[in-house]
C-alpha cells in the first residue's frame, strides 16, 4: 500500500493540466504528466507546438493544485470546511441517518480527499524539481495535507458509514464533544486549527505521517502512481475493445428492471414517511445557542 494508490482522483490531475493548457485534450494532458513524472532528467516538456522547462510547467500547475486561483485563502477555505464538517456531524448524529445525511457525508469526504490528493501531488512535484526548492512553501503544503487529513478522520471516526439507521445516545454524546470543539475553534476566526493535545486525544494526529517526513521518496511515489494509472487505463481500454459489451447487452434482452425500480422507489418513499428520530436536532441548536450566549458574555 502507498498513498492514493487507488487512483480515484487521478483524473483531476488531467483536468488541472487541461485547465492550464486549454489546447490539450485528455490524451495530451496524460502525455504531459507522463513526461513530467517519468522523465525527471529531461528539462524540456512539449506542450502543443511549444517547449517548456519542467519548472515552468510545475509552477503553472501549482496555482490550481494549491487553490491559489481561488478567491479565498486556505485559512478561509479551512474555516468553510469546518462549517461543512459541523453540519455533517450534526446531521449524522441527530437521531436517524437519512439518505440525504449520508450523501452529505460522502460529498464532504470526497471534496477533502480530492483536495488532499492534489496538494500532496503538488508537494511531490516540487520535491522532484530541485530548482523549485522552497522550504516555506513545502511547510505550508504539509500543513494543508495534515489539516485535511484531520478533518477526514473526524468525520470517519465520529459518524457512521451507514444509511437508514438510527443513532443512539452514545453516538450523540461523542459527536457533541466534537461539535462543541469545532464550534469553539471556528469562533476564534481564521488561522486556528485543532491543538496537538486534542489531536492526540481524538486519535486524528498526522504529525508523524511517514509520507510527510523529510526523507520520504516523493520521486518514487510519483513514478509508482503514474505507472499504476497508465496500467489501469490500458486495462480499461482493453476491456472496452474486447467486444464483450455486445454479449452483455444480448444476455439482457427481454429483461426489464422497471418492476424492481418501482419497488425500490416505493420503499424509499415509505422510508421517508416513517423516519423517526430519537434525538432531534434541537439538541445541537441548544449547543449553538449556548455558544452564542457565551460569546456575548465575553
Amino acid at each position: 500500500m502507498f498513498p492514493y494508490q487507488d487512483g480515484k482522483y487521478f483524473d483531476s490531475l488531467y483536468q488541472v493540466v487541461q485547465q492550464c493548457y486549454p489546447q490539450l485534450d485528455k490524451a495530451g494532458a496524460r502525455d504531459v504528466l507522463r513526461e513530467l513524472i517519468l522523465a525527471p532528467k529531461s528539462d524540456s516538456i512539449t506542450i502543443g507546438n511549444a517547449q517548456y522547462s519542467r519548472s515552468e510547467v510545475i509552477q503553472t500547475l501549482q496555482y490550481p493544485l494549491n487553490g491559489e486561483n481561488e478567491e479565498k485563502t486556505f485559512d478561509e477555505r479551512y474555516h468553510d470546511l469546518m462549517e461543512a464538517a459541523l453540519k455533517t456531524i450534526k446531521h449524522m448524529n441527530d437521531g436517524y441517518i437519512t439518505e440525504e445525511d449520508y450523501e452529505e457525508r460522502k460529498n464532504f469526504l470526497d471534496k477533502i480527499n480530492k483536495k488532499e490528493f492534489q496538494v500532496f501531488t503538488l508537494l511531490a512535484l516540487l520535491k522532484s524539481c530541485h530548482s523549485l526548492d522552497n522550504p516555506e512553501l513545502t511547510g505550508q503544503l504539509i500543513y494543508k495535507v495534515r489539516s485535511l487529513r484531520e478533518l477526514n478522520d473526524l468525520i470517519r471516526k465520529y459518524t457512521k458509514d451507514a444509511v437508514a439507521v438510527n443513532t443512539d445516545v452514545q453516538d450523540y454524546e461523542r459527536a457533541k464533544l466534537i461539535y462543541k470543539m469545532l464550534k469553539s475553534l471556528q469562533g476564534l476566526g481564521y488561522g486556528y486549527t485543532i491543538s496537538p493535545k486534542e489531536k492526540e486525544n481524538l486519535g486524528i494526529s498526522h504529525d508523524d505521517d511517514e509520507d510527510l517526513s523529510e526523507d520520504y521518496s516523493f520521486d518514487n511515489w510519483l513514478r509508482r502512481l503514474m505507472l499504476l494509472q497508465l496500467r489501469r487505463e490500458t486495462r480499461a481500454a482493453g476491456a472496452i475493445n474486447s467486444n464483450n459489451l455486445s454479449a452483455m447487452f444480448e444476455s439482457n434482452i427481454g429483461k426489464s428492471s422497471t418492476f424492481f425500480d418501482d419497488i425500490g422507489g416505493r420503499i424509499s418513499e415509505l422510508r421517508g414517511a416513517l423516519q423517526k428520530r430519537r434525538f432531534d436536532s434541537s439538541r445541537f441548536n441548544m449547543l449553538e445557542e449556548n455558544y452564542e450566549s457565551g460569546k456575548s458574555n465575553r
